[in-house]
């Protein structure tokens, strides 16, 4: 790892690089010389993978993606040789982490397509919402009726763990902090009504603190429209890429009736596992200390991982439920 001090006084421009020599292979010199970056970049910085499998013929294939989470700054060729599968190139590349002090110049306006489709890519495959959340049925309770049967049951939604996983690796190979704010004043005074409490008590702690409210200044920011997952409100990472998750999802609940799939009660929901949050707005994350608020300088989408129950009755036509053979549930 080469560091020096003037890298560290000019944070705001340059960042550290990491020296790894490597060797990659190809068909021909450009396609082991390419090979040979990649190979750069998965071993000086962090690489996010993400596969998807399909059946397709009575063969399985996987669809494999990756995000780099570094830039080469600079490479050497320190050898390059025909080999016995075709070409093999050695290169000495310093790698940089990626974060959000790098600016690139791709366009006059400062655009990034490459890393915006690459981005991009893995996003949407993350950026589905059937397969992000779970739903898992409960033993229902029935009540036949002349015409038709009374289904109740509750339906536990929760994230797929893998899904959680995936996202914090991303977020966290792409090594963009999210923007947010608070205001600091108000919270320092909120943190210290206990303090005034035990030495003025109730009355004159409270009075204290509106006064101290009453001459705080409103939060400045600026804003932008880049998007930020937020697993905690304090804690947001930038992606940079817009998730289409509904705002109010729809439950399906279906059935496999004679060899087809039948509808046998769908509803929108109020979601509780995620939130748009849009740029600008404010959140009170603290009920204790109605003063402190976390202000959001760019949209997010904030995960709450916990799980939500959704009770359920509908009533089902005698005849389809006597032939179901399996149920599913699910959100789109």
């Amino acid at each position: 790892m080469k560091k020096t001090l003037l890298s560290l006084m000019l944070a705001s421009t340059l960042v550290c690089a990491e020296e790894v020599t490597v060797t990659g292979y190809g068909i021909n010199y450009n396609t082991a010389l390419e090979n040979a970056k990649v190979s750069a970049l998965e071993k000086g910085a962090s690489t996010f993978i993400i596969g998807e499998r399909y059946a397709r013929n009575n063969r399985v294939t996987e669809e494999i993606d990756q995000y780099n989470g570094g830039v080469i700054k600079r490479y050497d060729i320190l050898s390059h040789s025909p080999s016995s599968t075709g070409y093999e190139v050695t290169i000495t590349a310093d790698v940089v982490p990626k974060n959000n002090t790098i600016v690139k110049s791709k366009t006059p306006f400062n655009v990034d397509f490459e890393d915006y489709d690459k981005r991009e890519k893995i996003v949407k495959k993350l950026d589905n919402i059937s397969t992000a959340i779970y739903a898992r049925i409960e033993p229902p309770v029935s009540k036949i009726g002349r015409y038709e049967t009374t289904i109740s049951t509750n339906v536990v939604l929760a994230w797929q763990p893998k899904w959680i996983t995936d996202m914090k690796a991303f977020a966290s190979v792409v090594n963009d902090a999210g923007s947010t704010g608070s205001n600091l004043k108000e919270r320092a005074v909120g943190n210290g009504v206990l303090a005034l409490v035990s030495h003025y008590g109730l009355i004159g702690a409270l009075a204290g603190t509106a006064l101290n409210q009453a001459t705080t200044p409103h939060y400045n920011f600026q804003q932008n429209n880049n998007m930020m997952i937020c697993f905690d409100i304090d804690s947001c990472s930038n992606i940079n890429v817009d998730m289409t998750f509904p705002v109010n999802p729809k439950l399906v609940f279906t059935a496999n009736v004679n060899g087809r799939s039948v509808i046998l009660h769908e509803m929108y929901l109020d979601i509780k596992l995620y939130r748009y949050i849009p740029s600008g707005q404010s959140i009170q994350p603290n009920s204790l200390f109605k003063s402190y608020k976390v202000t959001f300088k760019q949209p997010a989408l904030l995960i709450n991982e916990t799980t939500q129950n959704i009770p359920l009755t509908f009533n089902v036509n005698n005849d389809i439920i006597r032939s179901v053979s399996s149920v599913n549930v699910f959100l789109k």
